[in-house]
């Protein structure tokens, strides 16, 4: 394995994009990020290309309290480019 998928690769920060956000599988994840629980993850692991949610991330201050997807298509996230 190549150590990417998509343009991602394993350590970068990523948080969802517009697509992702508009799932409604990730409705827990927005919702956190909306009311700054969790603002950004950190990519750290790829399952096998054929998988349908290949990336695997974890998300940084996340508490715990509700269970959120770690699991994400490429196209779900987007590079996570800080507060502005």
């Amino acid at each position: 394995m190549s150590g990417r998928i998509g343009n991602f690769k394993i350590g970068d920060l990523v948080t969802l994009s517009a697509y992702g956000k508009s799932t409604s599988q990730n409705e827990c994840v927005a919702d956190a990020v909306e009311f700054g629980n969790v603002t950004y993850g950190m990519i750290t692991k790829f399952s096998h290309h054929n998988a349908n949610y290949p990336i695997t991330v974890q998300w940084v201050g996340y508490t715990g309290a509700v269970t959120i997807p770690t699991a994400f298509f490429f196209r779900e996230l987007k590079y996570y480019r800080g507060v502005r």
